[in-house]
């Protein structure tokens, strides 16, 4: 389960505190990554997005009012600026150097390739706050302005896809192994 920083680090963060910011980002680098890929579906894209989250968190933390809710401040703020890096005039969300690039590298989105080439992009979220990050269900509604009900629903969709998508992904890998012998 992904534990959030305790209220003295943000404090400190807020203070301008560098050794509270480090610490922030180590522990925030991942979960951001994950939802800002889940959106852009671009790795070179998700890391540009995540460092401005960084900077734009750096800039503006000291404007938080409530530091219970930093948690919620810095996951929209990384969902905002990749929502609206996607809706920019010509932007291609995906293609298929993007797919190659995370095939045959070690790079931290290589686990979710698969999810995002059968699932949604709200359900991609779904499933990466809930498996990746231990968010309940109660805070995923939240962070995606959904009613609970409806989260429940898209995450059991979603995962009844990704096991057909395995199998398939599976069947497929056995016959290419076939046709090597």
């Amino acid at each position: 389960m992904f534990k959030r920083l305790p209220i003295t680090t943000i404090v400190s963060l807020q203070a301008g505190d560098e050794a509270a910011f480090n610490n922030m980002y180590d522990h925030y680098r991942d979960l951001l990554y994950v939802i800002i890929f889940s959106i852009t579906k671009q790795v070179e894209t998700s890391q540009d997005l995540l460092q401005d989250t960084f900077i734009k968190v750096f800039t503006e933390v000291k404007t938080l009012k409530n530091p219970l809710k930093f948690h919620s401040w810095i996951i929209q703020i990384a969902k905002n600026l990749a929502l609206n890096a996607i809706k920019k005039p010509g932007e291609q969300l995906l293609d298929e150097t993007t797919w190659n690039y995370m095939g045959q590298n070690d790079d931290p989105s290589d686990f979710i390739s698969l999810w995002h080439k059968n699932l949604s992009r709200i359900e991609n979220l779904i499933i990466a706050y809930h498996l990746v990050y231990g968010l309940t269900f109660q805070e995923i509604s939240h962070l995606i302005e959904s009613p609970l009900t409806n989260t429940h629903r898209l995450y059991k969709q979603a995962l009844a896809t990704l096991k057909v998508s395995y199998a398939n992904e599976g069947a497929d890998n056995h016959e290419r192994l076939q046709e090597k012998d």
